[in-house]
C-alpha cells in the first residue's frame, strides 16, 4: 500500500521533499492526462478521476475524498509529507499511469 500522507506523520520537519513529491506527482497526473480540480502551490494534489479510477486505485493509494463532481466522476486529495519517500512518489505515479 502506497501510503503518501497520514495523520500519524505530521512532525516538524523541512518541507521541502514534500513540495517536491507533490509537484511530481502533479506532472504526472498532467503528463497521463488526469485533471487537476485545483492547481495549489501547497503539497496537497486534488484530482479529478472517474469512479472507476478511483475504486482501482483504491487497492494500492492511500488518498483522501474530497468530494463528488458529477455522476461518474470525484475530487480526490492525495498530500505529501517530510515522510513521503520517492520509492512512494514512484509507486504512485507508476499506478496512476497503469490506470489512466
Amino acid at each position: 500500500m502506497v501510503r503518501i500522507h497520514t495523520q500519524k506523520m505530521r512532525k516538524k520537519r523541512s518541507e521541502k521533499p514534500a513540495m517536491e513529491a507533490a509537484e511530481q506527482i502533479k506532472d504526472a497526473l498532467k503528463k497521463y492526462g488526469y485533471q487537476l480540480f485545483l492547481d495549489t502551490p501547497t503539497n496537497q494534489i486534488f484530482c479529478i478521476v472517474s469512479n472507476d479510477v478511483m475504486k482501482k486505485i483504491a487497492q494500492d493509494v492511500e488518498f483522501g475524498f474530497w468530494e463528488k463532481y458529477d455522476e461518474t466522476h470525484s475530487v480526490i486529495r492525495f498530500a505529501t509529507s517530510w515522510a513521503t519517500t520517492m520509492e512512494d512518489t514512484q509507486k504512485l505515479i507508476q499506478i496512476l499511469e497503469k490506470n489512466k
